[in-house]
């Protein structure tokens, strides 16, 4: 990956638009399950058409400077609630496109 044109098409290639928010929300919803009292802490009166998410930002991480073969590439969305963000869910990729991990974190 040698640039903005090619981390572009990473992601349109990757579908990581449409990814992120379909990861987002099966990861939501088992938060939801499974963790119900914090849940209904943070999302009082939720309702499914509160929540936004979207690629927000996309990014090459070189992991152990100076070694390369060690880098992902880092899509971020920002959890909204109700207008006020709230939170964050990544997908982390490595360079072939596989998706190797996700993390969903409320503020």
């Amino acid at each position: 990956m040698t640039g903005l044109s090619d981390l572009r098409k990473f992601a349109k290639q990757h579908k990581i638009e449409k990814e992120i928010v379909n990861r987002f929300w099966k990861c939501f919803e088992n938060y939801q399950n499974s963790k119900k009292e914090e849940f209904l802490e943070f999302f009082p009166n939720y309702k499914k058409n509160l929540i936004n998410v979207g690629l927000y930002r996309l990014a090459l991480q070189i992991n152990e400077w100076p070694d390369i073969g060690n880098e992902n590439i880092i899509a971020y969305s920002p959890i909204t609630f109700n207008g006020n963000e709230v939170g964050m869910y990544k997908l982390i990729y490595d360079l072939s496109g596989e998706i190797i991990d996700d993390v969903f974190v409320i503020y």
